[in-house]
């Protein structure tokens, strides 16, 4: 059996290596990464960084990458403001 779980919160590049270190070591084998559209406007890259990393270390990655869809697809959240 495979075990997953939810990545989100953490926008801060020193915490996200730790933690996907700690995640590895306690067995986990993919994370979810749920996504805002602040998130994709703001922290797109550090994203696409933190799932290369994540893929790097040996875990699966579900999230719009990994889904090669474009990152509007799977946007979930309250958009800004200044997109209303």
């Amino acid at each position: 059996m495979k075990v997953g779980m939810s990545y989100f919160g953490c926008r801060r590049s020193d915490h996200i290596e730790r933690e996907l270190r700690e995640l590895k070591a306690r067995g986990v084998d993919y994370l979810v990464f749920p996504l805002t559209e602040t998130d994709l406007l703001f922290y797109g890259d550090l994203m696409h960084r933190v799932f290369s990393r994540a893929q790097e270390l040996g875990l699966g990655v579900w999230g719009p990458r990994a889904l090669s869809l474009p990152l509007r697809t799977l946007s979930g959240g309250i958009p800004p403001p200044l997109w209303t």
